[in-house]
């Protein structure tokens, strides 16, 4: 393309497209579902819709699917990535909402692949991609600056030795062969030699990073998306978050949607008509669909956080604090239960952390503590579909299928449920860890908001510390969930953790598992030493008629007090 892409200023959205929505689909083997998803967000009353389909390298017909209904209605964008995960397609769908840099260039590209009736080839991006880079600030290139400018910068900066898990890029690392794994901004030694967290990172990694991020894309980056035969484009890489981060048209909306729920009719228009000039964010409610669940887990499904919200808040706005202050026995998150401003995603600058499957967790936290002006419907707008084998529930599933970007933990686990189970554990902790360095070491919320939210956090982990501590003693703790235990001190800080998990933190994990006999056995007699010691003196104090003494001396007292 010769067109210059740094030329262009700021982005303008079309008058006859101010609030234009945006719905975002990822989608991956959901052929089963995947039309009546489509349908209902085709039969929507609100009709200035962008409807972006993020194929993540399904191997069913699901991307098929998609292309039909994209012959059907203009408004269908079709993009295919490789397999990465629901963070990473929602990120990429982020970056090709309608009148956005990107989207214009691919639509030209487009455009002039078939004027030219030629269609780019896989031989031709290999060819390209050794194009030098246009800008400095692009820093993803195989000679970016030293290590040292990093971190005097206090800058996200990526290599295959560094080890730590803060941040969202995948490499190929040594110990799992060419497979990714997460990693971070320093080394193991290096940490070792931090005292304490928050003076590695003043601002979070991930922000940083973004901050960092080209906001254009670079011909580099349009030469990882060739456009196909079949009517659309196909993204060369797992994952556009480190090589772009847009800011979006300002005069939109966003809202994301998964490929095998159903949304109801009214859905846009109800978010919209409820929306105020200033409304950064709004929530709605949703129905559970129980497809082929057993009735048991109706019962420990908690309520959810809208419920809350909304007996407390009515139609009023309220700030991020103001949320967290209000919720009690559930956690914060968001996904696909809302409407968010284009113009407050530019200014805090969030995506979703790639490669990981609780990816809605941290991202609503950060969203919700950021926002000043958040809105919420009681209205169930969506229907959430739970079913087998899907990210939130396999476990009862007798077949799990692992997708391709978790394949490389196979090294570690014989049985794919494992694999699941694994990491479903380490992205609870690491959703955590980053809410932890985004809100709680910084002054983004109240006092007494950041104490709700520690309550918050803690239920997320707390049952899952064991696990995650045997996982380690095992040798299985392939993404080192253990160290990210190390820096929260307000897990290990808590009363009413496992007794386990208390011995552990204790005495040490290593020597706890090498002695666990021994040490849960004097535990084990000091307690029962103690409980003896209470009831023997709960014995005396009565059998003295201590008790009795004691209720007619206050009895007295009140007396002379009349």
């Amino acid at each position: 393309m010769s067109e210059d892409l740094d030329s262009k200023k700021e982005l303008k959205t079309p008058s006859e497209e101010v609030g234009l929505v945006s719905i975002i689909i990822p989608v991956y083997n959901v052929e089963k579902y995947l039309v009546y998803a489509l349908d209902s967000v085709l039969s929507q009353t609100y009709k200035k819709l962008d409807i972006i389909l993020v194929d993540d390298g399904s191997t069913d017909k699901s991307l098929d699917i998609a292309l039909e209904y994209a012959k059907k209605d203009k408004r269908i964008f079709v993009v295919s990535k490789l397999n990465g995960g629901l963070s990473t397609a929602r990120n990429l769908g982020t970056e090709l909402v309608k009148n956005t840099h990107l989207r214009e260039a691919l639509e030209s590209k487009k455009k002039q692949a078939l004027d030219s009736k030629t269609l780019y080839k896989t031989k031709e991006l290999k060819e390209n991609l050794d194009i030098k880079l246009q800008s400095k600030k692009e820093f993803f290139c195989s000679k970016p600056y030293s290590l040292e400018f990093y971190k005097r910068k206090n800058l996200a900066f990526f290599t295959s030795k560094n080890y730590f898990v803060n941040i969202i890029h995948a490499f190929a690392s040594k110990p799992f062969g060419d497979s990714p794994i997460f990693n971070g901004s320093f080394s193991k030694e290096e940490l070792r030699d931090f005292n304490k967290l928050n003076t590695i990172f003043k601002r979070p990694s991930l922000n940083h990073f973004l901050n960092l991020t080209p906001k254009l894309p670079s011909k580099r980056l349009l030469y990882s998306f060739t456009y196909e035969e079949g009517g659309f484009f196909r993204f060369h890489e797992q994952d556009i978050t480190p090589l772009l981060c847009q800011d979006l048209p300002s005069k939109q909306f966003i809202h994301y949607f998964d490929s095998d729920d159903f949304m109801q009719k009214a859905c846009v228009s109800s978010c919209m008509d409820a929306l105020e000039k200033d409304t950064e964010v709004l929530i709605h409610h949703y129905s559970i669909f129980w497809d082929g669940v057993p009735a048991w887990h109706k019962l420990k499904f908690p309520p959810h956080f809208v419920e809350q919200l909304a007996m407390e808040f009515g139609e009023k706005s309220f700030e991020g604090s103001a949320l967290f202050c209000c919720l009690k026995k559930c956690n914060a998150n968001f996904g696909w239960h809302g409407l968010i401003s284009n113009s407050y995603l530019n200014k805090i600058r969030l995506r979703f952390t790639s490669f990981l499957d609780m990816e809605d967790l941290n991202f609503g936290m950060i969203l919700f503590a950021k926002a000043r002006f958040i809105k919420v419907l009681f209205k169930p707008l969506i229907a959430y579909r739970l079913r087998k084998d899907s990210i939130s529930n396999y476990l009862d599933a007798k077949d799990i299928t692992v997708p391709a970007s978790l394949k490389y933990l196979s090294t570690h686990f014989k049985k794919e449920s494992h694999i699941r189970t694994y990491f479903n554990i380490f992205c609870h902790f690491f959703a955590i860890f980053d809410t932890y360095l985004m809100l709680y070491k910084s002054s983004s919320l109240k006092p007494e908001a950041l104490r709700a939210l520690k309550k918050q956090m803690i239920d997320i982990l707390s049952w899952r510390t064991w696990p995650a501590l045997v996982y380690e003693n095992k040798g299985e703790d392939a993404l080192h969930i253990a160290t990210i235990i190390d820096y929260l001190d307000f897990l290990k800080q808590y009363e009413d953790l496992d007794p386990d998990v208390k011995l552990a933190f204790k005495f040490g994990k290593k020597n706890y598992f090498r002695y666990k006999g021994i040490i849960t056995f004097f535990y084990r007699v000091v307690r029962k030493i103690k409980r003896v010691l209470y009831y023997v003196a709960r014995f005396i104090y009565r059998g003295l008629g201590l008790k009795a003494l004691k209720k007619r001396w206050l009895a007295r007292e009140d007396k002379l007090k009349n």
